[in-house]
């Protein structure tokens, strides 16, 4: 009986920072606690593409942050351009409520009580052209870190790879 291998084979991923990135995030005005943040539009293109992503976001607290400090990570999919209304260009978002339209894909904790970036990575499913990614600063304490790209998200794409029949 022949079968067929299915692998993964990552793409190019996309990142979403301040500067030197793809799509411009800034986080590095240091987004207040109990505040969030929306990125510039991302346009996939057009025809077929990738369904499956991998996220993996960096996100580092101005100083120490209490542990279990979080920064919740949202996603909003269009068909249309510019169809989030009032959240889809690089800009502050209070209160959480307004990206209560995204999905909320994961988000970035605290685990140990240091002055150092933390780390978090998940898989999303994307059907829409246009992306906007949000994040919101959970934390009781800290704000997010003002210095440029010391918080970032890449989206990978991780289409399926199915092998030939052996």
């Amino acid at each position: 009986m022949t079968t067929n291998k299915i692998y993964y084979t990552p793409g190019t991923g996309t990142v979403f920072q301040a500067s030197s990135g793809d799509v411009t995030f800034t986080l590095a005005d240091g987004v207040d606690l109990g505040n969030g943040q929306v990125s510039n539009q991302w346009d996939r293109g057009a025809g077929s593409l990738p369904a499956r992503y991998k996220w993996e976001a960096t996100i580092k607290w101005v100083a120490t942050p209490t542990l279990g400090d979080a920064v919740r990570l949202y996603l909003y999919a269009a068909e249309k351009a510019n169809t989030a209304v009032d959240l889809t260009g690089d800009g502050d978002v209070t209160p959480e409520t307004k990206f209560g339209n995204f999905a909320l894909i994961g988000q970035v904790l605290c685990t140990v009580a240091a002055d150092q970036a933390f780390y978090g990575s998940g898989i999303v499913e994307i059907y829409g052209r246009y992306v906007n990614l949000g994040v919101w600063n959970a934390s009781a304490t800290k704000d997010l870190n003002a210095t440029a790209n010391a918080c970032s998200i890449k989206l990978t794409p991780i289409p399926d790879d199915i092998q030939a029949a052996a």
